[in-house]
C-alpha cells in the first residue's frame, strides 16, 4: 500500500516536470515561431553620393528583436560592409532586449576606393525568430544610387562689379554641371542665382545687394552645390564704395499717436500698456520687425523671368522727403526714446497723389502691412521688386501683370506716417537698396544692361 503510493507520488512529480517542461518548451516555441517581420527607418532615403555623406536611421523588431543587421554599398558586384552588428538572444527567453538600435554611419567613397558611377545601398535586417524551419524573419532594404564626388565648376563671365555700400550689383557665371544651388555669397546673406535668362541653361545671374550695415570689409564670392552635396566656390572682381548715411530726429506728439494708434489695436491683443508712447515703442520695434519679416518672405521668391527693361520711374512732381539709410533718432517730450534705420525714400506731392509702377512687373502683395500701412510689392524678376507703402488706396491687385507707369493706387497716411507721402522702396531677394541707383539711367545701364548684353555667351 506504502509503496504503491509512493509510486502514485512519483508519477504525479514527473508529470508536473514534463508539464512544466512541456509549457516553458511551448511557450519558447510560441515566440521564437512569431512572424513579424523586421522594420527599417531612415531618416532621408539616399540618391546622390558626394565625397562625404552620412546616412543614419533606426532599424527595429517588436517580436524577438533584433538578432543582426548589416549594411553594404554594392557597385560592379564588389561588396563593401559598411556596419555590420550582433545581438546575441537571451537562452531562457529566446529573445534579444534590443528592439531599437539607431544607426548613423559615413560613406566616404574616396577612403573606400571607390570610383564615381551608379551603385547600389543595401540594409538587411534579422530577428531571433525561427519561423522559417528555424531560420529569422527578415527584412531587406535596397536602394540605387549615384556615386559623384566632383565638385562643380564656376566661371565667372562678367568682368567689373563696382558696388556701393547700400546699393546692388549683377554677376553672371557659368556652373559646370544642372541641377545645382547656386548665387552669391555677400557676408553672410546668400543671393540665389537664376537661368532661364539666356540659351545656355548652365549660364546663371545673379542680382545681389549690400545692406546700409556692410562695407568695403565685406566677403564676397559664388558658390554652388551639387545632388551629392560637393561644394564650390571662387572669388570675383569687385570693388565696394563705402557711404555714410544722414541722421535725422524725429519728434513725436501726442497728436501723432492719437492719429495713428488706433489703426494698430488689433496687433495689442491681450497686452497692457501704461501709456500711448509704451503701445508707439511696442509698434515701432516688435510690429516693424514682424514686417520686415514678412517683406523678407516675400521677396525670397521670384519670377525666373526680368520684366524690366530700362531705368524705374520716379513719383513725378514730388520732393524727397527722407532718405535711404536715414538713421532716425525718435524724441518724445525731449527725450530720446528709440532708434531705427530707415530702409526707402519718402516722395510726397499733392494730396492723394496718383502712383504709377516703377517698371513692368508682377503685383505680389497689396493689402495692409503694419507700420507700413497699405502697401504694394511688385516682382519685377530675379529677385528684384519695388515697394510703395502708406497708400490711401491700392488700384490693382494680386498677380496682375502692370506695365511701366501704370496707376497702382494713391499717395496716403496709412500706418505709421506722419502725414500724407509715399515710401518707395526696391528689394533684392530680401535685401533693402538704395531706390537711386535704380532711378539712374546711366547706373542702370552700365551696371545691369550692359552686362547682360555682353557677358551671357
Amino acid at each position: 500500500m506504502l509503496k504503491n503510493k509512493r509510486k502514485t507520488n512519483k508519477l504525479k512529480i514527473v508529470f508536473l516536470l514534463c508539464l512544466f517542461f512541456f509549457i516553458i518548451i511551448f511557450w519558447k516555441m510560441f515566440v521564437r515561431f512569431e512572424g513579424n517581420k523586421p522594420e527599417l527607418t531612415i531618416n532621408q532615403k539616399p540618391y546622390f553620393i558626394g565625397a562625404s555623406n552620412i546616412i543614419s536611421g533606426m532599424v527595429s523588431d517588436v517580436g524577438t528583436g533584433i538578432s543582426k543587421y548589416k549594411i553594404q554599398l554594392i557597385k560592379e558586384n564588389e561588396k563593401i560592409i559598411l556596419e555590420e552588428k550582433f545581438f546575441p538572444a537571451e537562452f531562457f527567453s529566446g529573445k534579444t532586449n534590443i528592439f531599437e538600435h539607431f544607426f548613423k554611419i559615413s560613406i566616404e567613397p574616396a577612403q573606400l576606393m571607390i570610383s564615381d558611377g551608379k551603385a547600389k545601398l543595401k540594409i538587411e535586417i534579422y530577428d531571433h525568430s525561427w519561423r522559417h524551419f528555424f531560420s529569422p524573419n527578415q527584412m531587406v532594404w535596397e536602394c540605387d544610387l549615384l556615386i559623384d564626388t566632383k565638385s562643380p565648376e564656376i566661371e565667372v563671365l562678367s568682368k567689373q562689379h563696382n558696388l556701393n555700400q547700400g546699393g546692388a550689383g549683377l554677376a553672371i557665371y557659368r556652373i559646370s554641371e544642372n541641377d545645382t544651388i547656386n548665387g552669391i555669397y555677400v557676408g553672410d546673406n546668400f543671393y540665389k542665382g537664376y537661368s532661364g535668362y539666356y540659351k545656355d541653361p548652365l549660364i546663371y545671374i545673379c542680382l545681389f545687394a549690400l545692406s546700409h550695415k556692410q562695407g568695403t570689409e565685406t566677403e564676397l564670392y559664388i558658390a554652388a552645390e551639387d545632388r551629392c552635396q560637393n561644394m564650390a566656390r571662387i572669388g570675383f572682381y569687385y570693388h565696394i564704395n563705402n557711404r555714410k548715411y544722414r541722421h535725422d530726429n524725429l519728434g513725436i506728439s501726442d497728436n501723432f499717436l492719437k492719429k495713428n494708434l488706433p489703426d494698430f489695436y488689433e496687433f495689442f491683443g491681450d497686452i497692457l500698456f501704461n501709456s500711448d508712447i509704451e503701445k508707439f515703442l511696442y509698434i515701432n520695434r516688435k510690429i516693424r520687425k514682424q514686417n520686415f519679416d514678412k517683406i523678407k518672405s516675400i521677396c525670397q521668391t521670384s519670377s525666373n523671368k526680368f520684366y524690366s527693361s530700362d531705368d524705374f520711374l520716379r513719383l513725378p512732381k514730388s520732393a524727397t522727403k527722407a532718405h535711404f539709410g536715414d538713421n532716425r533718432s525718435y524724441y518724445y517730450k525731449g527725450k530720446k526714446i528709440d532708434n531705427q534705420t530707415h530702409l526707402g525714400i519718402d516722395l510726397a506731392s499733392l494730396l492723394h497723389s496718383p502712383i504709377p509702377a516703377a517698371n513692368t512687373g508682377k503685383v505680389v502683395f497689396c493689402q495692409k502691412l503694419g507700420i507700413y500701412g497699405k502697401t504694394v510689392i511688385i516682382d519685377h524678376g530675379f529677385g528684384l521688386f519695388s515697394m510703395y507703402s502708406h497708400l490711401s488706396r491700392i488700384k490693382t491687385e494680386i498677380d496682375k501683370i502692370v506695365t511701366k507707369g501704370e496707376i497702382i493706387g494713391n499717395t496716403g497716411s496709412t500706418g505709421l506716417a506722419g502725414g500724407d507721402h509715399l515710401h518707395y522702396s526696391i528689394i533684392v531677394q530680401g535685401t533693402f537698396c538704395n531706390p537711386i541707383e535704380w532711378w539712374d539711367r546711366k547706373w542702370i545701364q552700365y551696371n545691369i544692361f550692359d552686362k547682360l548684353e555682353s557677358s551671357g555667351t
